[in-house]
């Protein structure tokens, strides 16, 4: 129990407002990936790591280490695809079990 009270303390100071902001950045690259791949047809994006979201205001705006197509969707290239297919199939599967669970 000592353990796990010096670990809480230990990341409470992660917990300041603005300190360490720059830890954010996969995190929610990872969730903007997730709702990018949502948003999009699977033909569009093919299990690629898409950073576009589906309305037609969000193509031709390029974001970090992108390329993009021709109709304006850009794809992140500096990390393997399973590192977002896995987090979205993940949180897919735990929605579904979680409405099965809760509205038996």
């Amino acid at each position: 129990m000592q353990r796990i009270q010096k670990t809480i303390f230990v990341r409470t100071s992660n917990l300041k407002p603005y300190s360490n902001i720059n830890i954010i950045d996969a995190s929610y690259h990872v969730l903007l990936t997730i709702d990018a791949l949502k948003e999009n047809s699977i033909k569009d994006h093919l299990l690629l790591p898409i950073v576009s979201l589906g309305l037609v205001e969000d193509k031709y705006i390029s974001w970090g280490a992108t390329v993009s197509d021709k109709k304006g969707n850009y794809f992140y290239t500096s990390f393997p695809q399973l590192g977002f297919i896995v987090p979205y199939l993940n949180l897919k599967f735990t929605f579904y079990f979680l409405v099965i669970i809760l509205f038996k």
